[in-house]
């Protein structure tokens, strides 16, 4: 969960009152952008991928997407590379050998 803390002055008591909001529940829905996204684009192509698709099987709204990413083509970068970063490890100890 995600707070946020509001600092709030009385002017005419001359005393500073905090309060913490909560801001709801943390999202997964960056991560459940990215996985989708690498997996529907492996499994068909990027050009035939829609952006409705891609929210539609993360059932994530596009308002979401747009929050973590300007278009497709920023989504799919971030996903490679998060597909990479995942992977990085076991392929560097596979061909180190």
């Amino acid at each position: 969960m995600t707070s946020c803390i509001i600092k709030l002055e009385s002017h005419s008591s001359n005393r500073t009152v905090t309060s913490i909001f909560s801001m709801g529940r943390t999202s997964d829905a960056k991560e459940k952008l990215l996985s989708v996204a690498f997996d529907l684009i492996h499994e068909s192509s990027y050009g035939t991928v829609s952006v409705d698709q891609i929210c539609g099987r993360a059932r994530v709204n596009k308002g979401s997407f747009y929050y973590f990413f300007k278009t497709k083509t920023d989504l799919v970068v971030a996903a490679y590379e998060e597909h990479w970063r995942l992977k990085e490890s076991n392929y560097e100890r596979i061909f180190s050998r």
